[in-house]
């Protein structure tokens, strides 16, 4: 998870089950009410804001086969997969296969 304005982020290892019951507990530990989500269309993420405990959150999703920025909301994801790939850049290669 990536904060747009500041860049502070939280890179913590999931289970390679990415469900909704396993993704929520983090966001919940780590996000603050008011927090606006921008997300993929990943289905764990469907409807996101509906699911946490963190008052006030928004969600805007990202439909990466159609554009990868949402061209009414302005959301993207840019920011964290930017994230991404320096952390990738840092971490060893467990033999793993990219996707």
């Amino acid at each position: 998870m990536t904060e747009r304005d500041s860049l502070d982020a939280i890179a913590i290892q999931v289970p390679s089950n990415r469900s909704r019951k396993n993704l929520l507990p983090h966001i919940n530990d780590h996000c603050l009410p008011g927090s606006i989500f921008c997300s993929d269309g990943w289905k764990a993420y469907y409807k996101l804001a509906e699911h946490l405990v963190v008052d006030d959150a928004l969600h805007y999703a990202v439909n990466h086969s159609e554009n990868f920025v949402d061209p009414e909301t302005g959301a993207h994801t840019q920011t964290v997969e930017g994230f991404w790939r320096q952390c990738k850049s840092y971490l060893p290669n467990f033999g793993l296969k990219p996707r």
